[in-house]
């Protein structure tokens, strides 16, 4: 949540480490979620859908990085 928020602040090296945080919280969650799946033996719908989240999740905040980096 603090990233989030931080992500509007005016300086450009808060911003850029608050989108780095929030990198950061993506691929772990995708790491979870991936580990969940490994674990938990999901039907293969919500299986498909973890997947799903978890690659949307990482894509946008890659997407948001670089529109930040060559700004």
């Amino acid at each position: 949540m603090s990233c989030t928020l931080l992500r509007e602040s005016s300086s450009r090296k808060l911003t850029m480490a608050s989108q780095c945080g929030l990198l950061l919280y993506a691929i772990i969650s995708s790491v979870f979620i991936f580990m969940l799946i490994a674990v938990g033996y999901p039907t293969a719908a919500v299986a498909i859908v973890l997947i799903v989240t978890g690659i949307i999740n990482i894509t946008f905040s890659a997407i948001d990085s670089c529109k930040l980096l060559f700004d």
